[in-house]
C-alpha cells in the first residue's frame, strides 16, 4: 500500500559525516581535478588557482555564518528556496525556487550526458560495441532514478564508497609528488598574490565557484538528519573547509608535479587528459586506469546527489501547494519523496528525447549549454539567499551575534554579487560561444524567464489565493 501521509515528513538518520558525503559527492572532487581544473589553469589565472580556491572558499565561509544562523528558523527541506521566501517574501521565494529546480535539472542533464559519453567511450574500447549516446544516458538516468526513489541512506552508501575511492587517489597522488620532490622542491610561487592576479582571475574565480556547488545539501536534507540544529552547522562548516583544503593542496601539488613553467601549456594542449596523465606519470599505468574509472564514478555520484536535491525541492514545493501537493507524498517503506524523484526521472528522460529529436551534439550543445544555464541560475539563487539572510535578521535579529547576522552576510553578499557579475561578463567561457549571440542571450533569458514565471505564480497566489500563500509561508 502506498502512503500519502504528507505531514509525517521525510525519514532518515543521517549524521554529520553522512551529510558531508552528500555535499562532497555533489562537488565531485576527482571530476573537478580532471575536468574543471585544467580549464581553471588554462583559461583562468594559471598557477594562481590554488589561492583562487582559498579566496572563493573564504567568501562561501562568510556566507555560511549567516546561512547556518538562519537555518535554525527553517523547519523543512526547502534549502535556498526557504531562505529566500522567509527573507524576501513568497513572490521572490517562489521565483527563486523555480530557478533552483530548473538550474539543478539542467546541471543534472549535463552531468548525465557527459557521464554517458565517458561510459560509451569505455565500452567501445573494451568490447567494441557502438551504441548511440542517448541509450547510455537513459540507462544512467534509470539507475539514478531507482536509487533516488529509495531511502536516502541507500544513496549515501553508494556515494560514500565512490567518494572515498576518488578522494583516496587524489591524496595518494599528492603524497607521491611530495615524496618525489621533497619539501625543498615545493616551489612557493603558486601561493603568491602575484600568481593569483596572473592571467584572467575572473574566469578562475568563476570556475572555482562551480567546484563548491553542493553545500546547499546540508539544509536540503534537514528532515532526514539526526539533531538538525547540531548536524547542519557542523556539516556546512566541515564541507566548505574540507573542499578548500583538498582543492588548494591538490591543485598546488598538481602544478608542482607538472611544472610551474609547463602547467598552463599542458592545460591548454591536453585539457581532457592532463590530470589523468599526471596520475599515470607519478603512480603508474594501473593507477591511471583506475583514475579513469573513478572519474566515471565521481560523475555518477554528482548526478545522484543532484537528483536527490531536485526531488527534495519538488517535495517542499508540493507540501506548500505551490505545485501539485502529490509531489509531497512520502513512501511508506523508504521514507523518500518518491513521486518527486520519479517525476524528475521522467523529466530527465524527456530532455534526452528532446535532445535527440533536435539532433543536438551531446557535448558541444547539451552538456555545455546545460551546465552554463545551470551555473548562472545557481549564482543567482545563492546571491538572493545571501540578501535574504540580511533582510531576515534585519527584521528580527533573534539574539544572533552581530557577526552572523550582519557583518559576515554583508561581506558575503558583496563577494557573491561580484561572482554573479563575473558569470555574466564571462558567459562565453561557459558556453564556448563568443559574444552576446543567440546562444548566450537565450541562456540568460532561460534563467530570467524562469524566475519571472515562478514569481508570477507567487503573485497569483498572493492576489487570488491568499490562504494558500499562508500555507506556503508556514510550511518552510
Amino acid at each position: 500500500m502506498e502512503t500519502q501521509n504528507k505531514m509525517a515528513g521525510l525519514q532518515g538518520s543521517l549524521g554529520v559525516m553522512g551529510v558531508v558525503l552528500m555535499v562532497l559527492a555533489q562537488a565531485a572532487p576527482l571530476t573537478v581535478m580532471a575536468g574543471t581544473g585544467p580549464l581553471m589553469i588554462g583559461l583562468g589565472n594559471g598557477i594562481g588557482v590554488p589561492m583562487t580556491s582559498v579566496v572563493v572558499g573564504c567568501a562561501l565561509l562568510l556566507f555560511a555564518f549567516g546561512f547556518v544562523a538562519m537555518s535554525k528558523y527553517i523547519e523543512g527541506s526547502g534549502a535556498f528556496y526557504a531562505y529566500i521566501l522567509k527573507g524576501m517574501g513568497p513572490v521572490t521565494g517562489i521565483g527563486g525556487a523555480a530557478v533552483a529546480v530548473v538550474s539543478y535539472t539542467l546541471v543534472l542533464l549535463a552531468l548525465e550526458v557527459f557521464l554517458s559519453i565517458l561510459v560509451k567511450d569505455a565500452v567501445e574500447r573494451w568490447v567494441d560495441v557502438n551504441l548511440h549516446w542517448s541509450i547510455y544516458t537513459s540507462a544512467i538516468i534509470l539507475v539514478i532514478g531507482v536509487l533516488g526513489y529509495r531511502n536516502i541512506e541507500a544513496s549515501a552508501k553508494v556515494l560514500g564508497v565512490a567518494l572515498v575511492a576518488e578522494i583516496a587517489i587524489i591524496i595518494v597522488a599528492d603524497i607521491v609528488v611530495v615524496w618525489q620532490h621533497g619539501l625543498a622542491g615545493l616551489d612557493p610561487t603558486p601561493l603568491l598574490p602575484s600568481s593569483f592576479m596572473s592571467g584572467n582571475p575572473g574566469i578562475g574565480i568563476l570556475f572555482t565557484v562551480l567546484c563548491f556547488v553542493g553545500f546547499e545539501a546540508t539544509v536540503v536534507y534537514r528532515e532526514e538528519v539526526k539533531d538538525p540544529n547540531r548536524t547542519i552547522p557542523l556539516a556546512t562548516y566541515y564541507s566548505i573547509i574540507i573542499i578548500v583544503v583538498l582543492y588548494c593542496v591538490s591543485f598546488y601539488l598538481t602544478i608542482i608535479g607538472i611544472g610551474v613553467d609547463d602547467v598552463v601549456k599542458q592545460a591548454l594542449s591536453n585539457t581532457e587528459y592532463m590530470y589523468i596523465d599526471f596520475v599515470g606519470h607519478y603512480m603508474g599505468k594501473v593507477a591511471q586506469d583506475i583514475a579513469n574509472i573513478l572519474v566515471i564514478t565521481s560523475l555518477f555520484s554528482a548526478a545522484l546527489a543532484n537528483h536527490n536535491v531536485i526531488a527534495r525541492y519538488k517535495y517542499v514545493l508540493g507540501r506548500s501547494s505551490v505545485i501539485n501537493p502529490r509531489f509531497s507524498d512520502v513512501h511508506h517503506v523508504h521514507g523518500s519523496p518518491h513521486r518527486a524523484s520519479f517525476t524528475q526521472t521522467l523529466t530527465a528522460l524527456a530532455l534526452v528525447v528532446g535532445s535527440v529529436v533536435f539532433n543536438l551534439d551531446p557535448i558541444k550543445e547539451v552538456y555545455t549549454w546545460g551546465s552554463a544555464a545551470g551555473t548562472l541560475g545557481y549564482m543567482l539563487i545563492i546571491t538572493l539567499t545571501a540578501l535574504s539572510v540580511i533582510l531576515f535578521f534585519r527584521k528580527d535579529s533573534r539574539a544572533v551575534p552581530v557577526w552572523n547576522s550582519k557583518i559576515a552576510p554583508y561581506l558575503s553578499l558583496i563577494c557573491l554579487v561580484g561572482f554573479l557579475y563575473l558569470a555574466l561578463v564571462n558567459i562565453s567561457a561557459l558556453t564556448g560561444s563568443q559574444g552576446w549571440n543567440f546562444v548566450n542571450i537565450s541562456i540568460v533569458a532561460v534563467v530570467v524567464g524562469t524566475f519571472m514565471i515562478g514569481s508570477t505564480r507567487g503573485l497569483y497566489l498572493k492576489c487570488l489565493s491568499p490562504l494558500r500563500l499562508v500555507q506556503v509561508c508556514e510550511r518552510v
